[in-house]
């Protein structure tokens, strides 16, 4: 407790004499961590903003720490503290680990074997890892190793399905004029076609939502051809194709509506079949038609709005249904272009009590701002200010923090 409260001490006057040693803590053997001591250095490196801090907050991604009868990590702290350092002392670092050249990562996950009572560590962990948080930076430095491991059958599915999604928002990220957007697209569409629909190999359940982050116009047909084939038309079939349904209403356009409310009609009227033909599955079957209402809530943004119209997606940021406040919040950010009324209408919903609302508002607030945005960081910073101490705000908060150091980056 006295070296945590040391550690903030020394970040709350600034003393970058302290880094050094702040390093050497955050980077000891796993045997001799403390999680307090490694959040309190990941969170003081972060504050003192000096990039030669970046591998050991790397290093700190990976921890787990013995607290107690249970083990805890320093995962966001040391995430939030990488993003403050800005893309130029991590991104490049965060790479490399992707790509297995970072030894001390390696090491610090071999040692675990050594440790009473840890689990192995899970396959293509390192990798996945550091995807996640390059994710926070939707830097066009990470396209090219990301779609390598996309494209490569023989990575980790789990590796690949982050792989897409930190794709999804770096695409969101470029000029949408820029053709590496289009590339994006190609390689999550072919991987989201590869295997049989519904069998061992297929992708598309994991890469589905990356497909809606990026917001190409393609996406809707892309998914409807999947839910057409002809694997996916038994009744047995619905509940996996709900799995596909909810990307599918969250990408749809207006002129995309018609196809798929047919698949939705005929998936909810099979699934009332299956209630009528087995009285005593209601109970589970109910909760399912439930879910697809709620899918069929959210398309229905796109059913009322034409592409393009603004007025008409702000209106519906109003709306009852969390669903549809993300669906419309996605469809502000797909118009990309700086709109300040936009970005008013979205900044009104930033206190969201939702944390799936808070970061479909600040996905569309990321893409609205590519020279960055004084009023919605004065904006954020008093909606985690106003919510001091709510722990169950502590997630939402770390990502608005994030996106808070995104936006003073841009110039």
């Amino acid at each position: 407790a006295i070296r945590e409260s040391v550690i903030y001490a020394l970040a709350a006057i600034h003393d970058r004499a302290a880094v050094q040693r702040l390093i050497d803590f955050l980077k000891l053997p796993i045997d001799r961590q403390e999680i307090r001591t490694a959040r309190a250095s990941a969170d003081a490196l972060g504050l003192l903003g000096d990039p030669q801090a970046a591998d050991a907050l790397i290093y700190g991604l990976y921890l787990n720490i013995r607290n107690g009868n249970a083990r805890a990590n320093a995962f966001n702290n040391c995430a939030r503290a990488l993003v403050r350092l800005g893309p130029d002392a991590s991104v490049p670092k965060l790479i490399n680990t992707v790509n297995g050249q970072n030894a001390e990562v390696a090491q610090l996950l071999t040692s675990y074997a050594n440790v009473p009572g840890m689990p192995p560590v899970p396959p293509g962990m390192q990798q996945a890892t550091a995807i996640d948080v390059l994710r926070n930076f939707a830097d066009a430095r990470s396209i090219d190793p990301l779609l390598a491991l996309l494209r490569n059958r023989e990575t980790n599915a789990n590796v690949r399905g982050a792989a897409a999604e930190s794709l999804g928002y770096a695409g969101l990220a470029l000029p949408r004029e820029d053709p590496r957007r289009a590339q994006i697209f190609d390689a999550i569409a072919d991987v989201f076609n590869e295997g049989t629909a519904g069998g061992e190999g297929d992708m598309s359940p994991a890469v589905a939502p990356a497909l809606v982050i990026l917001g190409d116009a393609r996406a809707p047909q892309v998914i409807l051809r999947r839910l057409r084939a002809r694997e996916l038309q038994a009744a047995d079939t619905a509940l996996y194709r709900l799995g596909l349904l909810m990307p599918l209403a969250s990408a749809t356009r207006h002129g995309d509506f018609a196809d798929f409310d047919r698949i939705a009609t005929t998936t909810q009227n099979q699934l009332e079949q299956l209630k009528r033909e087995n009285p005593d599955a209601e109970s589970e079957i109910n909760p399912v038609l439930a879910q697809l209402a709620t899918i069929r809530q959210v398309a229905s943004v796109a059913r009322d709005c034409n592409d393009g119209d603004i007025a008409c997606y702000q209106q519906k940021l109003g709306d009852a249904e969390k669903a549809v406040v993300r669906k419309a919040a996605y469809m502000i950010a797909w118009t990309g272009g700086e709109n300040p009324e936009a970005r008013a209408a979205l900044l009104a919903r930033a206190n969201s009590p939702d944390i799936l609302v808070r970061r479909s508002i600040n996905t569309a607030l990321d893409s609205l701002s590519p020279h960055g945005c004084a009023d919605c960081v004065t904006r954020l910073e008093a909606v985690i200010a106003s919510e001091e101490g709510q722990e169950s705000k502590s997630v939402m908060h770390l990502e608005a923090q994030m996106l808070i150091a995104r936006l003073r980056n841009r110039h």
